[in-house]
């Protein structure tokens, strides 16, 4: 009987909690709908694939939009994480302060993580018209959907029996 009793008093809770559920099941989709729209966001920011061709056309932009000369863009060899995986990319420029500035803003708001951890930036020509050489490595990212194996862990065809 007490047997009988804890389980009409389990079956009766999750019940309950089913009830709770179907009651607040719009405000469950509506939130749903929320976390699809951030994950979308999310990815657009971290894309899948590395599309170079692509993030050179929104860099070309840029600088053609600030006047600095991108005169070399070179990607690096891609760092895999748990993750996500970082794609460096080589960057020199040249053109005046004010641009120079204008164009790291530009790179700051493309809809795609673009990040800057150093860049140096050099003075050159006369005084009065003084042009600014630099270069940086950007790093970009994207994310990984399955996990990379450890390189130690790849799997081996099995080997041939001797007999």
């Amino acid at each position: 009987k007490e047997k009988l009793h804890k389980q009409y008093s389990d079956l009766q809770k999750e019940y309950d909690t089913l009830i709770a559920i179907k009651h607040n099941l719009d405000t469950f989709k509506r939130d749903l709908a929320k976390v699809k729209q951030q994950l979308d966001e999310a990815l657009s920011q971290l894309p899948e694939r590395k599309d170079i061709p692509n993030l050179l056309r929104a860099i070309s932009n840029i600088s053609g939009e600030t006047q600095v000369k991108v005169r070399y863009f070179e990607p690096k060899d891609m760092k895999s994480s748990e993750f996500f995986a970082e794609l460096p990319i080589e960057i020199r420029y040249s053109g005046s302060y004010h641009n120079m500035g204008h164009f790291f803003d530009e790179l700051r708001k493309m809809e795609r993580i673009v990040h800057i951890p150093v860049f140096s930036l050099e003075a050159k020509g006369p005084p009065t018209k003084i042009v600014l050489d630099g270069s940086l490595t950007a790093r970009t990212f994207l994310y990984v959907k399955q996990q990379p194996k450890p390189q130690g862990q790849q799997q081996q065809p099995p080997k041939a029996e001797k007999k």
